[in-house]
């Protein structure tokens, strides 16, 4: 017990002493500029941005293959629909426009058939049919009206433009490999910057973040786990940077908000940028071109450590960060790409609700149907029990004509309890087919 006594003080004294230590930690070099250029790649790499124009335009072709479903008597007819396409021409949606909204769709509906089986077989009436095809021009309209987005999506896709971002328009991230040390990529020797400077995020990044050349140098930089691993080794434009940009590519997705890329959170964004650039030591005043930490005046430049007269940085052209409307390259194809995703989704809203219509009135067609309405026959064809069946004829007996609920031959009929043969020609045959070109149906 006296030892325990002891030891209690003891102890408590040095627990006090190791949480001290334990609640501080050093101060990470180039934390915040970490931070903001995270920002960026992480608009840069967002996979659902990347995605967000085909997914617009697969949702205008789903609409339209619905449009076109509804006017067909059978699926048979899916392949006529180039019909369609050829009454359109010169509506800025087929032949005449940058996106085809007719063409693609018949492509949509000839490739999943099977998705449109319950439009065409749903039989609506004429004012149901009339609200479909009032909803799907209306998508028609809004894919129309923005022939100039997909123009220049077509020249500049938003894949490409976020690409651009981080790795240059003239793939500075590949191009820096001429040279030899850090200082030449990320400037600032004798207040210089550098040709590469704000051209790419990854180089930015690898300026800031990349592996000290100095061997005794253990300061951590950037993150917790940043100078580690790929990144460990001092970082030599002339060697492979690849491994070690994904090594840090993989701790920006922590950092920030996660927001995804437009013009507002851009414009957050780029605010916390132009706020973490510095003077240089001895500039007290006038533009802020320095991202990044330096010991001292960095006459040496930004050679990747912060020994006296070194820095840990890159320095941007004054032209590139002196005003209120910033024109780092990657900033710039950005903000180009932020605008372009803004009128995506303004789209893409759109369409969702124009779909949600349509769908709605499917679902108050099918509530109203008898559940022995549609039903299939033994060898997978389709028919109406209301209307008759449907399929290939072969001339069945009346005598082997079972009821017509069963809906199991094709040649017979139930009439007042008798079985009578209905004598009428094959569907597929060319005398079931209709003699009016399908593209009349969509005709204002």
């Amino acid at each position: 017990m006296k030892a325990t006594g002891c030891w209690v003080p003891l102890v408590v004294t040095v627990t006090g002493q190791l949480s001290c230590v334990v609640g501080a930690r050093e101060p990470l070099v180039n934390e915040q500029e970490f931070g903001a250029l995270c920002a960026m790649i992480n608009f840069s790499q967002d996979l659902e941005t990347q995605k967000l124009e085909e997914s617009v335009k697969d949702s205008a072709r789903h609409i339209g293959a619905i449009g076109l479903a509804v006017g067909l008597q059978s699926l048979s007819e899916a392949e006529d629909v180039e019909n369609v396409q050829v009454g359109r021409q010169g509506e800025g949606g087929g032949g005449g426009g940058y996106w085809s909204f007719w063409e693609e769709a018949g492509t949509k509906l000839k490739g999943d058939k099977t998705r449109y089986i319950q439009w065409v077989e749903a039989n609506f009436d004429i004012l149901k049919k009339e609200k479909i095809k009032e909803a799907v021009e209306n998508a028609h309209t809004c894919m129309k009206t923005n022939n100039n987005l997909w123009l220049e999506l077509k020249m500049s896709p938003i894949n490409k433009s976020l690409s651009d971002a981080l790795s240059g328009s003239n793939k500075a991230d590949v191009m820096i490999k001429q040279h030899l040390e850090a200082v030449e990529v990320c400037g600032g020797k004798g207040g210089q910057p550098s040709v590469w400077a704000g051209k790419s995020l990854i180089v930015d990044l690898l300026c800031i973040c990349g592996g000290s050349p100095m061997p005794n140098d253990r300061q951590q930089a950037c993150c917790e786990g940043c100078s580690t691993g790929a990144n460990e080794d001092p970082w030599k434009p002339v060697e492979q940077s690849n491994t070690r940009w994904k090594h840090l590519a993989q701790r920006c997705k922590s950092i920030g908000t996660n927001e995804k890329l437009s013009s507002s959170s851009l414009s957050r964004a780029t605010k916390v940028f132009l706020e973490v650039l510095k003077h240089s030591t001895a500039q007290k005043e006038g533009t802020k071109t320095f991202l990044g930490a330096a010991s001292g005046e960095p006459q040496h430049g930004c050679t990747g450590h912060t020994q006296p007269g070194n820095g840990k940085c890159v320095q941007y052209p004054t032209e590139m960060v002196g005003n209120e409307n910033p024109a780092v390259p990657w900033l710039l194809v950005l903000q180009q790409a932020a605008t372009r995703i803004g009128k995506l989704r303004e789209i893409e809203k759109k369409l969702k609700d124009i779909l949600r219509n349509v769908e709605s009135i499917k679902t108050s067609k099918l509530s109203q149907m008898p559940r022995s309405g549609i039903s299939q026959l033994k060898d997978g064809t389709t028919c109406n029990k209301g209307r008759g069946q449907k399929g290939p004829s072969s001339g069945v007996e009346c005598s082997e004509c079972e009821s017509q609920a069963e809906c199991t031959h094709t040649g017979c009929n139930k009439r007042e309890g008798n079985c009578i043969d209905i004598k009428r020609p094959p569907l597929a045959s060319q005398a079931d087919k209709i003699s009016v070109p399908l593209w009349l149906f969509f005709l204002p």
